[in-house]
């Protein structure tokens, strides 16, 4: 048995357990999300099913709605049932790809290991992976189009035909949830960065962004054609209904919430961030993950949504950068990361269930001084 057949069967088995025990935790939500009907709804008025319906512009993202839908219209299998399958699939998904990302970064098969743990042990990534909703699918498309963004960006000669087609399918997939066009951010930097020529910096993804643009309004039209419903429809109707959104003091604490306890590697990495850049050729790659990180911080309330399950879509920017804190820990590493995941999971929920207030911070002060402790130990033992 090859060495990546066994790491394969590790991170399926590890996120067996995982989902297990998400599955189980959060049981309490699963069957009570406010979103949940509205996309059941939706898939069954596609198939034109009984009990159909459109809110919330569920019909917006039609292919998440097709697999549900199709099922219940063949068989009378209840669309949730379609969607929960859906999202099972996109959960191991996720974990495989974002192993795959972090180990064409660094070329090292235990760091790409503890970049799939720290980016399963996300308490959004915990709890709304398993729901009767959409977001793990988007993330997979997302890490998709990352994954093979980075495939080509590394690639000894240059073509523009696979960033074309990179483009048009991350239009294609706002058709299953907003959260890829982090993705598309990433890709239009990194093509961008990788380029020398400033020529051809500039009309290379001046032609990305065009079929991407001519994509999205094709398939908007098509949408609305055929359902009545698009995501501009859904934004500019939210702007009206909501007015100008942006983060305040009651919303700001959903960006903690992306990664939890995570954020402090994230600090670590970023003071870390010379060092790494002397070891691994990741300088591109790096800036191009950071930039789309900021601007999509930026521009995402705008939509305007501020919640942590939508603002995820970030978190395999900003996993890469927790990453760059390994060597500060070394041996300690892996468990800073098993306590840090740990801590996530269990503070999401005390918290959705019993509401419980002022937890994140004293988890916080309690996970920091976890890190210096190790820190201090490890650098003692290097010296």
């Amino acid at each position: 048995m090859s060495k990546q057949i066994r790491i394969n069967i590790l991170i399926f088995s590890i996120l067996t357990v995982l989902g297990f025990v998400y599955w189980n935790l959060f049981d309490f939500l699963r069957w009570d999300m406010f979103d949940s009907p509205s996309f059941v709804g939706a898939a069954r008025q596609m198939f034109g099913l009984e009990g159909g319906f459109n809110i919330q512009s569920r019909l917006s993202k039609p292919l998440v709605l097709i697999i549900p839908g199709a099922l219940e219209y063949l068989t009378g299998l209840h669309a949730q049932y379609g969607f929960l399958m859906q999202t099972i699939l996109a959960y191991f998904g996720c974990g495989f790809l974002i192993y795959r990302i972090v180990f064409k970064l660094f070329r090292d098969q235990k760091l790409a290991l503890y970049g799939m743990l720290l980016y399963v042990l996300c308490q959004p990534f915990a709890i709304f992976s398993l729901m009767i909703l959409v977001d793990a699918v988007g993330w997979f498309i997302g890490l998709l189009i990352i994954d093979q963004s980075i495939k080509y960006g590394k690639e000894s000669t240059y073509k523009l035909l696979p960033w074309l087609i990179l483009s048009f399918v991350s239009a294609i997939g706002l058709l299953a949830k907003e959260s890829v066009i982090f993705s598309f951010i990433f890709l239009g930097f990194y093509q961008f960065l990788i380029l020398k020529d400033w020529r051809k910096r500039l009309v290379h993804v001046a032609v990305s962004g065009l079929v991407f643009a001519l994509t999205f309004i094709l398939t908007q039209w098509l949408t609305q054609q055929l359902f009545n419903d698009s995501v501009v429809v859904r934004l500019f109707s939210q702007q009206e209904r909501v007015g100008f959104v942006y983060y305040d003091t009651g919303n700001v604490a959903q960006i903690f919430r992306i990664i939890d306890y995570y954020w402090l590697l994230v600090l670590v990495g970023l003071f870390s961030l010379q060092y790494i850049l002397k070891e691994y050729l990741i300088k591109k790659e790096l800036m191009a993950l950071g930039l789309a990180v900021i601007v999509s911080l930026l521009l995402m309330p705008m939509y305007p949504f501020v919640v942590d399950r939508i603002l995820f879509m970030v978190a395999p920017g900003l996993i890469v950068f927790a990453l760059l804190s390994f060597h500060r820990f070394d041996r300690f590493a892996l468990p800073m990361i098993l306590i840090g995941g740990f801590l996530n999971i269990l503070s999401a929920w005390l918290i959705y269930m019993y509401d419980i207030q002022g937890l994140l911070k004293w988890g916080l002060i309690f996970y920091g001084s976890l890190l210096l402790i190790a820190f201090s130990l490890n650098k003692r033992q290097i010296l």
